[in-house]
């Protein structure tokens, strides 16, 4: 159902993903802007690509938002807010897991040579275990 929207409907999907603040009434700019009826409005409001569009707009204003949204949480946080940190915290730990590497224990002797040797070639220096 991937069909092209007219200009109007365009105008429409973009209209409504722009914040309510940013934005005069949906009913004065269809009657200003598009030239449409009430009616018409509503059937191009339930239109699947208007809401697909808008949707789709509407996540791409907002992931230009999401940095300063996690300064703004930060300072909160680092201000006492115990709500803003524990919503910092979950943030960290799902968009950074930590890596998993080997600790010294989980090698075995032939990878530590393994790895040794890799050394020794790429610096040219000679590196012996202890």
């Amino acid at each position: 159902m991937n069909k092209e929207l007219s200009p109007g409907k365009a105008k429409l999907a973009q209209f409504i993903a722009t914040p309510r603040g940013m934005r005069g009434t949906l009913k004065a700019f269809a009657q200003e802007e598009l030239k449409i009826t009430e009616q018409t409005l509503h059937n191009w409001k339930k239109d699947p690509e208007v809401l697909k569009l808008s949707n789709s707009l509407i996540r791409q204003n907002f992931v230009y938002d999401i940095p300063d949204i996690i300064e703004a949480m930060r300072r909160e946080a680092i201000g006492g807010n115990p709500y803003a940190a524990r919503i910092i915290i979950d943030f960290v730990e799902k968009a950074f897991p930590p890596a998993k590497t080997k600790t010294s224990e989980e090698y075995s002797k032939s990878e530590v040579k393994k790895l040794l040797a890799t050394l020794d070639a790429k610096n040219a220096q000679p590196i012996t275990p202890s």
